[in-house]
């Protein structure tokens, strides 16, 4: 006669059942796939993307839960968790996975490598467009972007940016120097201590921008706000200009954090990276 006894976890994963004989009292352990995903958001993600890989699943639950947990969740307009490892899974936006250009959903062009690791440009035409639009989108004084590099070189290259030269709105590793230039009119620097992590940067008034990297504090600067451009965000480039060849794992457009959640978000992401084996 032979009992199972399983445990279960509460999100997407693997368990281990065991069978127990009563008369001998051996046991048999068995490796189970079990697929919980417990947040309408992250199912309805899943679902578009058609992801059916369990540690992919589990990753993306568990990253939604505690984003809603910090209290961030609303925050973002936009993010791109780029999991799946194909240009269909990688277009979609997690806060609003419709595949329309309404919702975000990044248009691939040029050469770009996807794959587990997310998306590599090719450093000559490889972008996306997020057809995202500040003027229309985001708030002239409360504003954030940020993404997740792979890759520490020091290529004249843009990571995220609309192109604009009179209303900036990008964030970058450009040799050694780090412009997150926020609704602005001029650029403004910092050194970037190279390109490999995530780099968030929020404008959080008219007269400021804060700049955080792995969670850390950087930098204040006092630069004045200006009206957001017309033109669409893209990621890889500077519009059409400064293609990178770096691998990005995420990216996220949205309202200003604080340091505070700033630094949650950081946690939240890079757990997420950890669970896929992709984390710098």
């Amino acid at each position: 006669d032979i009992s199972w006894l399983t445990l279960l976890p509460l999100t997407s994963g693997y368990v281990y059942a065991v069978a127990i004989d009563s008369v001998s009292g051996d046991k048999t352990w068995a490796k189970v796939a079990f697929d919980v995903t417990g947040d309408a958001d992250a199912s309805a993600f899943i679902s578009a993307a058609s992801i059916t890989d369990i540690t992919q699943k589990a990753a993306i639950t568990a990253l939604v839960v505690q984003l809603k947990a910090d209290l961030i969740w609303t925050k973002f307009h936009a993010i791109y968790p780029l999991v799946g490892g194909t240009a269909f899974s990688h277009k979609f936006n997690l806060i609003n996975p419709l595949d329309t250009d309404a919702a975000f959903r990044l248009t691939f062009s040029g050469g770009v490598t996807h794959n587990a690791n997310g998306i590599t440009g090719n450093g000559t035409n490889g972008t996306a467009s997020t057809f995202y639009q500040p003027s229309t989108s985001a708030t002239q004084n409360s504003a954030s972007l940020s993404f997740y590099s792979r890759t520490n070189n020091t290529s004249l290259a843009a990571d995220m940016d609309t192109g604009s030269t009179s209303n900036r709105f990008g964030n970058y590793v450009y040799s050694t120097d780090w412009y997150a230039n926020i609704n602005q009119a001029s650029p403004t620097s910092s050194v970037a201590g190279g390109s490999l992590g995530m780099f968030e940067a929020s404008r959080v008034s008219s007269a400021q921008i804060r700049k955080r990297k792995n969670g850390v504090f950087i930098v204040a600067e006092a630069v004045a706000s200006n009206a957001p451009t017309s033109n669409i965000l893209s990621l890889m480039s500077f519009g059409a200009s400064l293609y990178s060849n770096r691998n990005y794992a995420f990216f996220s457009v949205g309202t200003q954090l604080s340091d505070t959640e700033s630094t949650n978000f950081y946690n939240a992401v890079q757990a997420f990276q950890t669970s896929l084996s992709r984390n710098v």
